[in-house]
């Protein structure tokens, strides 16, 4: 019986021993494959970076600022709403599609892409300025960030925010708007 268990205990030992074989075969294969796909030591780096680690970059806002100018959208109240997105498909998809269609479909488009999609809805009111609470915004990666203002005027009313750190003015007028990057001091 002695024998019989011991006989066990070595054929797990055995197993145990092919499985962390067979692991680091396939970890050594996979780091291979990747350098193999990148043409220098620096794509190397990018190729292994971007395999491991999520796409996108690290939102890094100090302020994110609206402000409604005196007479913004014909002196009417405006909803902005500032994009979040994780996907580079969905990006484009939503960089072609104007304001008014954002507007309508905005609840739809996050029940169908709940983990590549998140946004932030505020309403200003000429003459008014918001600070967008930074801790609902979150430091996420993203692939992009767009404005999308609901204007009372025809038009696209969309506009990409870039750069993803340091401050961030958006200043509505009458029938458009811009993003606005703080002067280098």
């Amino acid at each position: 019986m002695a024998c019989a268990e011991a006989s066990l205990a070595q054929g797990e030992i055995t197993l145990f021993y092919r499985a962390a074989i067979a692991t680091k075969l396939l970890l050594v294969s996979l780091g291979l494959a990747v350098l193999a796909s990148c043409s220098s030591t620096s794509g190397a780096a990018n190729g292994f970076s971007s395999f491991f680690l999520p796409k996108g970059s690290r939102l890094d806002w100090s302020r994110f600022t609206v402000v409604a100018n005196e007479g913004a959208n014909l002196n009417t109240a405006l909803a902005v709403d500032l994009v979040l997105v994780q996907d580079d498909a969905l990006l484009g998809t939503l960089l072609a599609m104007p304001a008014s269609k954002w507007f309508a479909s905005r609840a739809d488009m996050a029940n169908t892409y709940p983990e590549q999609l998140r946004y932030l809805s505020v309403e200003v009111v000429p003459g008014q300025v918001m600070a967008l609470p930074l801790d609902k915004i979150g430091h996420e990666r993203v692939v992009g960030a767009l404005v999308f203002a609901d204007y009372q005027t025809p038009g696209e009313h969309r506009l990409r925010v870039s750069p993803l750190q340091g401050d961030v003015l958006i200043q509505l007028d009458a029938r458009s708007f811009a993003v606005a990057l703080p002067k280098p001091h």
